[in-house]
């Protein structure tokens, strides 16, 4: 009777720790389907080709100095009204002596945003930073959001203004095919 009283604590102990085990394995299993699920959408994502457009840009800065390089930009994320990227500026000898940051917005039929750069030494480190705000007003039906105007910039010149305390000029975009 004592071994029978044994052996039946021994099974159920066996028992439960065959489903613990088994519900351990459940476990391991099921997370690391979830890891694997979520790396390969990471790597999806990762890979997933760029919605970026690039181009150039030039603008004025009174009667007679002229500027330009090159830009980048990445729509906003779900709001066709937003958008955000980089831009250079070079010099005549075609070295970057400027590099930055913009960001816009779309309201009504207005397009604005603001800029900012560090300069570049010679030797390549940083010094000061400049910003500023730039804006422009497109009458054509077809561009109703910030999107449609950066993709306008692929067939036609987009057109605004400028300014950074005193300094004020226009400039103009034009996106690489």
């Amino acid at each position: 009777m004592i071994g029978r009283f044994v052996h039946r604590i021994v099974r159920d102990r066996y028992v439960s720790l065959a489903r613990f085990l088994a519900l351990q394995a459940l476990t391991i299993l099921a997370t690391q389907t979830a890891l694997a699920a979520f790396v390969f959408a990471t790597v999806t994502v990762a890979q997933s080709p760029s919605t970026a457009i690039r181009g150039s840009w030039s603008a004025t800065a009174g009667p007679s100095q002229v500027f330009q390089d090159t830009w980048t930009a990445e729509p906003g994320s779900g709001d066709p009204d937003a958008a955000q990227g980089t831009w250079t500026l070079m010099n005549r000898s075609n070295q970057i002596v400027a590099q930055g940051t913009w960001s816009a917005v779309k309201t009504a039929r207005v397009w604005s945003g603001s800029w900012r750069a560090r300069v570049l030494t010679k030797s390549g480190a940083t010094s000061r930073l400049l910003s500023g705000n730039w804006r422009t007003q497109i009458g054509d039906a077809d561009v109703r959001t910030l999107q449609e105007l950066l993709h306008k910039t692929l067939s036609d010149v987009v057109n605004g203004t400028w300014g950074s305390g005193r300094l004020a000029g226009a400039w103009s975009l034009r996106a690489f095919p």
